[in-house]
């Protein structure tokens, strides 16, 4: 049986920002506690787009990619393209939450 390996998932990245995000809100301010949020959050989509892999329910081995069919093939692909582009958002949000922080204390 060959099985998609997620590290994290899409409920448990956003599960986890919105707790950073609450707890660092109170203790360190909206903005400052948002970047820290969507900065561990933009990390945690980059862990899973780097060990998202097909392996093998039964030993956990990596499949070889010819025993994948297309639509298989295809579905790993677009979800690779969906962490990556939730990884540069958060980045880029953090970004932006950081600046305004540093521009409001500077």
């Amino acid at each position: 049986m060959i099985s998609l390996n997620q590290t994290l998932t899409y409920r448990s990245i956003a599960g986890s920002m919105i707790v950073l995000g609450l707890i660092g809100g109170y203790f360190l301010g909206p903005q400052l506690g948002g970047a820290v949020a969507l900065g561990i959050g933009s990390l945690c989509c980059l862990t899973t787009l780097v060990n998202l892999r097909h392996r093998c329910g039964g030993c956990g081995q990596r499949i070889d990619g010819h025993l994948l069919s297309i639509r298989e093939k295809n579905s790993l692909w677009l979800r690779r393209l969906c962490y990556f582009a939730g990884s540069a958002a958060f980045a880029a949000g953090a970004v932006v939450l950081y600046l305004k922080f540093s521009a409001r204390i500077g």
